[in-house]
């Protein structure tokens, strides 16, 4: 059994992990190393690391009862998922879609109907996946930008 809950302090060094075998081993098939350098230092080095912000949601995903095995993680501010890392042992699984799922939610619960991410190349296939479309924007060519229209699940 999958278990949600919010990010704390205590949980940096275990994101930081994460989030650096992320880059390592699957960000590396899309990026040359000096584009991974720079996703490494905005993403794990960045402000989400520096303090816990109430009106950035973070929550990571764990099995069972063991909440430092964190699997995956996802960060969405207003109607924006600004993170979602999976860990690469668990890629193939399903946790991106449930966590995916999760934050979508929370974003309708704060009163959104679209979601947006900026993908990097290598999730841009995940989220067609699940529903979001391009749409031209102003960043880096190493940037989707995608949305999706949201609607409550029945």
């Amino acid at each position: 059994m999958l278990n949600y809950r919010e990010v704390n302090e205590d949980d940096f060094p275990l994101l930081e992990n994460l989030i650096g075998r992320c880059l390592d081993e699957v960000c590396q098939k899309f990026y040359d190393d000096k584009q991974v350098e720079l996703l490494t230092l905005d993403k794990v080095y960045g402000e989400a690391f520096q303090e816990i912000n109430e009106s950035r949601h973070q929550y990571v995903l764990y099995p069972n009862d063991d909440k430092k095995d964190i699997q995956a993680y996802v960060t969405f501010y207003r109607n924006s998922i600004w993170h979602l890392y999976v860990s690469p042992d668990h890629i193939g699984e399903g946790l991106g879609k449930k966590l995916l799922s999760f934050a979508e939610e929370g974003i309708m619960d704060l009163g959104y109907h679209f979601a947006k991410v900026n993908s990097s190349l290598n999730a841009k296939e995940f989220y067609k996946s699940q529903g979001y479309v391009e749409y031209e924007g102003k960043e880096a060519k190493s940037t989707i930008h995608m949305f999706k229209h949201l609607t409550k699940s029945k």
